[in-house]
């Protein structure tokens, strides 16, 4: 009887390490996506502002996409938000979403998103996508990512030169978020061309 007892025992171990192994596999996710929708989303929810000022930004091959926002605590860790996407066929897909956290102590933590739903603003992969990503059992996640060129620019010392498009955003090394919102005066000579005066330009920034 006791041998039958443990093999039992041992059947019933076995399903259920089966059924967590595949509760953890990355094909398991299970969220509803819906296109076309007007959340409301700007460019202002491009920044995330919690113990530092994060910003959306992407990063595509083909037709897969990632985006992420990052938030660093100095020298202490920080934590991201990574949402992989699909942009192919009629219907977009989220391959993966996590969160995850580390500490200076080594304390990391990763949370991954399996279920819940997708609803996207906008999803052009050479422009902006946009749009609400609801785990479930958990709070919302907004985004708004430029994916032009240059779109994000880190500056990592002081002096750098770089070209930033319009909208686009420079992050600092104090964590500070500069936007170039507009060119307010440009009187410049036309390359090619000849001028009496070399002219000039202003523009306007939001400092975050």
């Amino acid at each position: 009887m006791r041998w039958v007892i443990a093999i039992f025992a041992a059947v019933v171990a076995a399903v259920l390490a089966g059924v967590l192994l595949r509760s953890d596999e990355p094909g398991t996710l299970d969220f509803a996506v819906t296109t076309g929708v007007d959340l409301g989303l700007t460019a202002d929810d491009q920044l995330v502002h919690s113990f530092s000022t994060g910003v959306w930004r992407g990063a595509g091959e083909g037709s897969l996409l990632t985006i992420r926002e990052s938030h660093l605590f100095g020298d202490e860790g920080g934590e991201s938000t990574t949402i992989n996407l699909a942009l192919s066929g009629d219907t977009p897909a989220v391959i993966r979403a996590y969160w995850q956290s580390s500490d200076a102590d080594g304390g990391d933590e990763q949370r991954d998103y399996r279920t819940g739903s997708l609803e996207l603003q906008s999803a052009d992969a050479d422009a902006i996508v946009a749009g609400v990503l609801t785990p479930t059992g958990e709070e919302s996640i907004r985004f708004w990512v430029d994916l032009r060129p240059g779109a994000v620019v880190e500056a990592s010392f002081p002096g750098d030169t770089f070209e930033l498009p319009l909208g686009g955003l420079v992050v600092l090394r104090d964590f500070t978020v500069v936007r170039f919102t507009e060119i307010v005066e440009d009187s410049r000579c036309p390359e090619d061309a000849t001028c009496v005066w070399e002219g000039a330009v202003a523009v306007g920034v939001t400092v975050y």
